[in-house]
């Protein structure tokens, strides 16, 4: 889970107004390649100074717009005149057998979830965010936002990037494990993820929210049955075939460096909730070895 909403005027989607609250999302914000132009009256956050809090008001946040990257991947903040990176738009199909029924309705589902989310606004998120904190002191009366944090998306920005890896990674994986067992895999992914997220963070009252731990679990399955499979990249204005072994072994490499560096600025303050990325992608390469079943002689690369 990804991202945070500071106490500050910076906020990365005003789809949602969270009124200054500290948010754990599903993904990960890169504030070392933010940068901003002074246009308009939105207050964004840019490229803080060496050695300086990349939330704090005399260090990057002005005002002026911004277009935010957000996904299961390294989220780029960029400016409007815009740099260059590294985004999946889609892979090779061919082999594909079946139609991806359960995750075409996934990306339905989040999308409609969505649109109740925006209606009930902070006093909806209160109630079905997870709240670590909360769920240890009473956990029967907070099940179920277990499953219901995994549908929760802070902005549009932030449902359109998990929504598009889910699609580009999500039929493949769905098609060696069938729909049933995909569907049983894919929410399993997300309660790992939660729980590894909660068990460094306890007693934190930030509360959690974002799909990106069930689909790190889907990359865990992915690179594990197609690590040759050809993922399209596009970067800048250039699309071009590269390893799902690099594109996605180099990611969680990222979060397992970067997530033991920041566990307990993440648990009080917010931030980028690594640990669930992690959990979510363990349990997601586990998995696959059970979900697989007879496939092995069919799997690729």
């Amino acid at each position: 889970m990804i991202g945070i909403l500071p106490d500050l005027p910076c906020r990365p989607d005003s789809s949602l107004k969270f009124s200054g609250r500290k948010v754990l999302l599903a993904g990960k914000r890169n504030t070392t390649k933010a940068s901003f132009t002074k246009r308009g009256s939105e207050p964004i956050c840019g490229s803080p100074p060496s050695g300086g809090d990349a939330h704090s008001p005399a260090n990057g946040c002005g005002w002026g717009v911004f277009v935010v990257k957000l996904s299961v991947n390294d989220l780029h903040v960029q400016g409007v005149k815009g740099e260059n990176i590294m985004l999946p738009i889609g892979d090779d199909d061919s082999a594909r057998r079946t139609v991806p029924l359960v995750t075409y309705a996934l990306i339905v589902l989040n999308v409609l979830f969505f649109f109740v989310e925006l209606s009930g606004g902070n006093a909806f998120i209160d109630k079905w965010a997870f709240v670590p904190s909360r769920f240890m002191d009473n956990p029967a009366a907070d099940f179920l936002t277990l499953f219901t944090s995994m549908f929760m998306h802070a902005g549009w920005v932030h449902l359109g990037g998990n929504m598009l890896y889910l699609w580009i990674f999500g039929d493949n994986v769905e098609d060696r494990f069938g729909h049933m067992n995909f569907t049983i895999f894919y929410l399993l992914c997300g309660l790992a993820a939660t729980f590894a997220q909660l068990a460094f963070s306890i007693g934190s009252n930030v509360p959690n929210l974002g799909a990106s731990g069930a689909i790190a679990g889907v990359l865990g399955a992915y690179i594990l049955m197609f690590p040759q499979q050809q993922v399209k990249v596009l970067i800048g204005r250039i699309v071009t075939p590269v390893s799902a072994l690099i594109v996605i072994g180099g990611w969680i490499v990222l979060q397992f460096f970067s997530g033991f560096a920041s566990i307990a600025d993440t648990a009080d303050t917010g931030g980028v909730a690594y640990m669930a990325h992690i959990g979510g992608f363990i349990a997601g390469f586990v998995l696959t070895f059970v979900f697989r079943g007879n496939t092995r002689a069919r799997l690729t690369g």
